[in-house]
C-alpha cells in the first residue's frame, strides 16, 4: 500500500495544550488511529498548568537532537509581567549560563546544539518574580528537561586489516588497526587486542 502525506493547517486559540488525533481507513478497511500532542504559546498570558510545588514545565520541541541543530525550549511560566530567569545548561558540569528576562509568561528559548552536548544535557530553570500588582508576593520557580543527543561524532571506527589473507600453523600474521572518526579522518585512540580461540599467542 503506497504511503500518502497530506498536511493541513489551522488556526489554534490561545490554549496551552492540544492533541491531534488522525484517523484512516487502510485498503481492507480496518481503521488506523495515529496522535500527537502539542503546546501553544503566545505573547499573551497564558493559564499555565501549576503544580502544587515550585516546580515549572519546560518543554522541548523534540525528543532527539543531532549537533548543529537549535533545540527550542518552551519555558511556561505561572507569573504574570516582568520576571527574570537564570538558565544553566549541563552535562557533568555547567557548560552554559545565562540571565533571561520574561516579559510575557511564555518564553520560547533557544539552545544550538553543539558536540559537548552529546549524549545528553540537562536544561535547569531557575525563575524568580519579585512584587507587583498582580503578585504580591515576591516567589520562585524551577524547572529541568533533559535534551538527548545523537553522539555520532563522538564513535570512532576500527578498522583491523592482516597483511595476509590465509595462514597455517607456526605463521605469523600483523594486523594494522586504524581509526577514524565520523568523518573518517584518522584520530589517536587507545585500543585493546584479544584473540578468540586456543593456540594463539598474541602480541599487541
Amino acid at each position: 500500500m503506497p504511503m500518502v502525506k497530506q498536511s493541513s493547517s489551522s488556526r489554534l486559540p490561545t490554549v496551552v495544550w492540544f492533541k491531534v488525533k488522525i484517523k484512516s481507513r487502510d485498503a481492507k478497511g480496518n481503521e488506523v488511529i495515529a496522535s500527537t500532542t502539542l503546546w501553544v504559546s503566545s505573547e499573551q498570558y497564558v493559564s499555565w498548568r501549576q503544580q502544587n510545588s515550585n516546580r515549572i514545565d519546560l518543554i522541548a520541541d523534540k525528543k532527539n537532537y543531532t549537533v548543529g541543530e537549535t533545540a527550542e525550549i518552551l519555558i511556561a511560566s505561572p507569573f504574570q509581567g516582568t520576571a527574570e530567569a537564570l538558565v544553566t545548561v549541563e552535562r557533568g558540569s555547567v557548560l552554559k549560563v545565562e540571565h533571561v528576562t520574561l516579559t510575557s509568561n511564555s518564553l520560547i528559548y533557544k539552545i544550538p546544539i553543539t558536540e559537548d552536548f552529546a549524549p545528553n544535557v540537562y536544561v535547569s530553570v531557575m525563575l524568580v518574580k519579585g512584587v507587583d500588582v498582580n503578585n504580591p508576593v515576591a516567589a520562585f520557580r524551577a524547572g529541568l528537561v533533559q535534551l538527548a543527543v545523537d553522539n555520532k561524532q563522538k564513535e570512532i571506527q576500527i578498522d583491523v586489516t592482516p597483511d595476509k589473507a590465509q595462514a597455517g600453523p607456526g605463521d605469523t600474521v600483523n594486523y594494522t588497526v586504524k581509526t577514524t572518526d565520523y568523518a573518517g579522518k584518522p584520530i589517536q585512540a587507545e585500543v585493546g587486542c584479544w584473540a578468540d580461540g586456543f593456540g594463539f599467542a598474541l602480541d599487541c
